[in-house]
């Protein structure tokens, strides 16, 4: 009876470490190459048919290899849960529930299937898939190379071909701000981690290179808000770095001053951006007909958005007008006579426009948790998961920085965040152990 026992115990045995060769060498690296494809796609315009096809291509791998995995009894593989999810499920059930009294309820589901459902999806496979062996080579090569590519047809559009830029395959100036804000803190920390030799030197040039480029995209978008958020995101980079790197006497006086006066420097570089980015933006506006006052930074159009935005909170406080964005362009427009205003401009506002004040909180929720996730990931001794939670915490704030004064947290862009926060989530939890973590 004990042979047979220690027969069918050592079969069992076998069969796991079968199950954990076919997922490492099989389903997971094609699930980890389809991620990376899928998020490339993101980044360019008229793509929507590639990304459709790429994540039901990748859900269905991953989707494979969770049932290898458990038919197989391997539980200390893939984890299947990410971080922040059971907020999300919160935030997307109320979400949900506004079908019920939505004003617009065919909008109101066709947002929520394309906003959230598949977002969901996405976070899923993409951090199911960066727990693929090699999933951070692969994803820092591949979004690098996706996004160097976008930021050279910015350039072109932008200096040779002007009237074409909002309409070229970068996806004009609101998709790139957001692609950049969530893509360049990853090819920062992948920099430190070249200077840590936790990555190769190739790695951290090649990613140098990458953020030059999306300097360049930045400064076509004619955009202010990116420049505040990238220095915040620096800024918050750095003071994390400098946190992991204290030791039992503390930092050493050199390193302090070295980054005091890199930070005035970048401070000064980004004021003068700024400054040049308003005086062109200031001789486009009065070049249109009928935009000459908006020239005027005084005359910001969101300064009379805002407070009606609030009124339009006050009369649904609760539930709101259903979930989607622009679900009260009606009434916008009845108030304002420019045609762009169709929303709130202001990503608390307008969620609370559509899903009430609780809704609002629960979107917030779910932001906090996925810092918090971040934060976690942040503190660990192994420098590649530290560097994706500090990704992760820089890209929220980016996010949020972003759409404060703008809603362009939907569609590409939402896939592109939960998608890149899902594959960091995933690569930090390969990167568990202590220790630097070369890779």
């Amino acid at each position: 009876m004990g042979y047979n026992c220690r027969i069918r115990a050592g079969a069992k045995e076998r069969r796991d470490q079968r199950v954990g060769v076919e997922l490492n060498t099989t389903v997971l690296p094609v699930a980890k190459w389809l991620a990376v494809a899928f998020l490339a796609s993101v980044l360019f315009s008229h793509t929507n048919a590639l990304r459709f096809l790429l994540l039901l291509a990748g859900s269905c791998a991953v989707a494979v290899a969770a049932i290898r995995m458990r038919a197989g009894g391997k539980q200390d593989g893939l984890d299947l849960v990410p971080p922040a999810l059971f907020a999300f499920l919160l935030w997307m059930a109320w979400a949900g529930a506004s079908l019920a009294w939505s004003l617009e309820p065919e909008l109101s589901q066709k947002e929520f299937t394309n906003e959230l459902v598949y977002t969901l999806v996405a976070f899923w496979f993409c951090y199911l898939a960066g727990q693929a062996p090699g999933a951070a080579r692969a994803l820092g090569y591949g979004l690098g190379a996706a996004l160097a590519a976008v930021c050279l047809i910015a350039g072109y559009e932008y200096f040779l071909d002007r009237g074409h830029y909002e309409f070229g395959l970068h996806g004009g100036a609101g998709n790139l701000t957001s692609a950049l804000i969530t893509l360049v803190p990853c090819l920062l920390l992948v920099c430190w981690l070249s200077r840590e030799k936790a990555v190769s030197a190739r790695a951290g040039a090649l990613a140098w290179v990458c953020v030059g480029l999306a300097v360049l995209g930045a400064y076509t978008t004619l955009n202010r808000t990116i420049w505040i958020a990238f220095i915040m995101q620096i800024f918050l980079a750095g003071a994390l770095i400098l946190w992991r790197s204290r030791d039992h006497r503390g930092l050493e006086r050199r390193k302090l001053i070295g980054t005091a006066t890199v930070a005035a420097l970048i401070a000064v570089a980004t004021a003068v951006t700024i400054a040049q980015v308003q005086q062109e933006r200031s001789e486009l506006l009065r070049q249109r007909p009928g935009k000459e006052a908006a020239a005027d930074p005084q005359n910001d159009p969101r300064l009379r958005i805002w407070p009606y935005a609030v009124d339009i909170v006050r009369e649904r406080p609760w539930l709101g007008m259903g979930y989607g964005r622009g679900i009260a362009r009606k009434q916008l427009h009845d108030r304002f006579p420019e045609r762009e205003i169709w929303h709130a401009h202001n990503l608390v506002l307008e969620t609370a426009i559509q899903v009430g004040i609780p809704g609002a909180v629960l979107l917030l929720a779910l932001i906090g948790m996925t810092a918090v996730s971040g934060y976690r990931y942040a503190r660990s001794r192994n420098a590649i998961r530290a560097a994706c939670g500090i990704a992760v915490l820089c890209i929220v704030m980016g996010m949020l920085l972003r759409n404060m004064t703008d809603v362009l947290w939907v569609r590409q862009n939402s896939l592109l965040y939960w998608g890149v926060i899902g594959m960091l989530f995933g690569v930090g939890r390969m990167h568990a152990g202590s220790g630097r973590g070369a890779q």
